[in-house]
């Protein structure tokens, strides 16, 4: 056996037997029968509108899931508004009910009938200076209570 020039000149090239030694191979090409994500399949077999399915429907399984994590967020934060709202209606109630009675010294202070006493809603109602604790309720008092309960009556209708 000689050098693979000798073998050139008796075989012809096409029938020529090649070792690993004698390839060229471009490496910046990517290699044939693998598509860019790295896969091991050729672009046209059978397999692959099957596996693009699969693709989609675990796409669509993750979109479902993270939508219904934020509609129970949504839902959650809804229930809890809606809550709120029932209290201020109450507390407007009780409101109303101190002004339109006719003897307010027998009836209990308004800090005793809120429903929330929250300490926001303490030190807001104690005396501040200049104050007086048994001012009357004026005739803007009672127009702002009935806009907030018609703003309320408003937020329940859908």
């Amino acid at each position: 056996m000689g050098s693979p020039s000798d073998t050139t000149h008796v075989v012809p090239t096409h029938q020529r037997i090649t070792s690993s030694k004698q390839w060229v191979l471009d490496h910046r090409r990517e290699p044939t029968g693998r598509h860019a994500g790295g896969g091991s399949r050729a672009a046209g077999t059978p397999a692959a509108p099957a596996a693009d399915r699969e693709t989609k429907r675990r796409l669509k399984e993750l979109e479902t899931a993270r939508l219904q994590l934020e509609y129970d967020s949504v839902k959650q934060e809804n229930d809890k508004l809606k809550k709120v709202i029932v209290r201020l209606k109450q507390e407007i109630q009780v409101y109303s009910g101190l002004l339109a009675s006719e003897q307010p010294q027998r009836q209990q202070p308004l800090d005793e009938l809120l429903i929330s006493k929250s300490k926001r809603r303490k030190k807001s109602l104690e005396p501040g200076p200049g104050q007086d604790p048994e001012a009357a309720v004026t005739s803007d008092d009672i127009l702002l209570m009935n806009t907030l309960t018609d703003v309320l009556a408003q937020m329940q209708q859908p």
